[in-house]
């Protein structure tokens, strides 16, 4: 397996203070159908979700729902996962309120 990105989860949690984690997922071009959708690459093919400030989580599940129900947006079973994993960890933990957003800051260097 010369790819890097097999020996990664399609999804996964990762702690970055103690009872708090991160959603971190591999590459999706489906996602990119999103505009403003940002995808933050914080290691060789492991992505950061990042959106609007004031977006309401539920607006990402719908549009994340919409994606999966779309097969020619979705380029093989590895982008298939990760919606599918991405949809039902959001969906979970949203409905077990477990699921919050935390603004970062951003400078504009452009």
């Amino acid at each position: 397996m010369g790819m890097v990105q097999g020996s990664f989860k399609p999804v996964e949690l990762i702690e970055m203070a103690p009872g708090k984690s991160l959603i971190v997922i591999g590459p999706c071009k489906a996602l990119r159908q999103l505009p403003w959708l940002k995808l933050i690459e914080i290691a060789p093919a492991r992505y950061l979700l990042m959106i609007p400030s004031g977006m309401p989580i539920e607006a990402l599940e719908v549009a994340l729902h919409d994606l999966s129900g779309n097969p020619e947006l979705l380029e093989n079973d590895r982008e298939t996962t990760v919606l599918s994993e991405l949809l039902n960890l959001i969906g979970h933990h949203r409905r077990s309120q477990r699921l919050s957003k935390a603004e970062i800051l951003i400078i504009d260097t452009g």
